[in-house]
This record gives C-alpha cells, structure tokens and sequence, in this order.
C-alpha cells in the first residue's frame, strides 16, 4: 500500500491509465482537462461519473464518450474508485485540471489522500464492487441538464473570487501568512526553447499539470508557489503551482529544472487581473529587497514576508 497526496496522484494516475489493459474508473465529478488523461490510450475505458450534481464538466464527458470510452452515470455515485490491471487507487482525488469539487463551499482549495494497493484480492473485491452500482446511459437531455448545473456552479466560483483576492490579505492581515509554506516567485525571464520542449514531452508523456522553473536558485522544495513574470516593465501572471519532493528536478545543459505542478490557488486565495497595477508596486518593492536575484532574474519571497513589505510600505506611505 502507497499513500499518494495529490501531485503524487496526478502522476500515478495518468501514468496507470495510459500502460494498462483494465481501465474501470468510477469517478463521481469530471472536471476541465480530465479527458486528457485518457485519450492516449489505445483501448477502451469503462467510467462511471455523477451528472446530476453539477460537478462534472459535460464537455469532458462528451469528449471522453467520443473517445471511445464507455461511459455511464450513477446519480448516487460519490466515489473516486481507479481499477487498473494490478492496482486500485481510491481516496479523494477527482478527475480533471480544474475540478471545482476541489473546492468547498466558501471556493477554498482541498488537500486531498489517496492510497494505491496492489494486494490482488482486494483488486478483485473492488471489481466486485463495480457490477454492484446502478448505473445508465447518458442521453443528449442528460448532458444538456449537467451543461446548466456546471454553468452554475461555475458562475458561483467565479464570483466568489471577490472575496479570495491574495493582494487584498497580503494588505490587511497581517499574520496571516506566518507559518505558512506559500512564496511569490518573480522570475524575469522565459525558459529556454530546450526547457519548454522538455517540459511539453513530460506534459504529453505524463502529467500535463506539470510545469517547471529553469536554473532557480533559492526555489523551495515543498510548498506551494504565486508566479510572476516581469516583462519590461509589465508583469504576467505566472500561475499557481505546487512544489514536491516526490517530483524530481531534473538536469538539462548544465542547468536544472525544478519540477512544479499546476494549481488553482494558493492558499484559497486567487490573483485578480484589475489588481494589476497594485502588483507591480509589490514587485517593484520585492526587486529592492534582499531576496532578489540581480544576478539571475529571479527571487522566492515567502508571503509572509510581502505581507511585511507592504505593512512597512503602507507605514511610511500613509497618504
């Protein structure tokens, strides 16, 4: 038995779906990209999702039918339940780049636990289990009903992010962040033509939640990432991303790549591009700071720490 926390899952995971013969996920939500996973294989999957709840994507679920894959629908499924060749992974993880099931009911981000067990009698009592569930067809009306649910639910999340904003914490509660294992990572260059195929190979062959940063002295090994990029004197967003043990760093051309994977917050809490011009003030505050990297283009500065810079801001700027 193998405990899996989440970026460990989204490695094993696609990884199982795209080497073994059996295929059999009951999964109750599908969210954004889940399809993905699958599509590589060159023999049918059998899934069994939940429409009924607005957790899945029915653009997934069309895609995934198209396939190839048979796919049916238990409206009382709240499983996630992956039957391979010789292993079952089950736990909390669900299917997809962007599962709002990730979040709970105030759009907060949770960890999630899975095992993975090879022991063959218990592979058979969960195939067992799969000719138990009441399942049926899918029908156009089926997939136009989830098609709303989704919608509302997204709209929701959407919305919610009013309140999730991480400049607005940063600036106003101070504390917060201690203690926490969340940096701004500012960067100011592009990774290299060779680093970008790299990591699109890993993406195809693999996970493609994953990403990575090129030669980052001062990176974290664990924890969970804010990037930025600065471009001239513009920023981008630079995505959220999870840093791991369990994900190895890997050489190239005498540098190295530190490998991240993709998330969609940090904290809870979310970057709003009508922040912008905010941002770069907290960049330009960073750039004058110890921790950056004049030399390299770069700089990790945990939260907590930019919540401190900008109190200390506001302090001798009070007007």
């Amino acid at each position: 038995m193998m405990f899996l926390d989440e970026a460990a899952a989204l490695q094993h995971i696609p990884r199982c779906a795209a080497t073994s013969n059996r295929c059999q996920l009951a999964v109750a939500r599908w969210g954004a990209g889940s399809a993905e996973m699958l599509l590589k294989r060159n023999r049918p999957a059998r899934i069994i999702c939940n429409l009924v709840i607005g957790g899945s994507d029915p653009a997934e679920i069309a895609l995934l039918i198209a396939s190839g894959a048979e796919v049916m629908q238990a409206d009382d499924l709240h499983a996630q339940v992956y039957l391979f060749d010789d292993a079952v992974i089950l736990g909390s993880a669900l299917a997809g780049l962007d599962p709002l099931s990730f979040q709970d009911s105030s759009g907060h981000r949770r960890s999630e636990a899975n095992v993975l067990i090879r022991d063959p009698s218990f592979i058979a009592t969960v195939e067992a289990w799969f000719d138990t569930l009441q399942t049926r067809a899918i029908t156009q009306t089926d997939l136009a009903q989830a098609r709303t649910a989704w919608t509302n639910r997204r709209r929701w999340a959407e919305a919610s992010t009013q309140n999730r904003s991480l400049l607005t914490k940063l600036q106003s509660e101070t504390g917060l962040f201690e203690d926490k294992p969340a940096w701004l990572v500012l960067r100011s260059d592009k990774k290299s033509l060779r680093a970008e195929a790299f990591v699109e190979a890993l993406q195809t062959s693999g996970n493609p939640r994953l990403g990575a940063y090129e030669t980052f002295p001062g990176l974290p090994p664990e924890g969970q990432l804010f990037g930025l990029r600065i471009d001239g004197d513009d920023i981008e967003y630079d995505g959220y991303w999870e840093r791991s043990r369990q994900l190895v760093d890997r050489n190239l051309d005498g540098g190295v790549l530190h490998l991240v994977l993709r998330r969609d917050d940090i904290l809870g809490l979310v970057w709003n591009e009508s922040e912008k011009p905010q941002w770069k003030g907290v960049v330009d505050l960073v750039l004058h700071s110890r921790y950056w990297n004049d030399e390299l283009g770069c700089a990790a500065i945990p939260l907590a720490q930019v919540s401190n810079l900008l109190q200390a801001g506001a302090a001798a700027n009070p007007n």
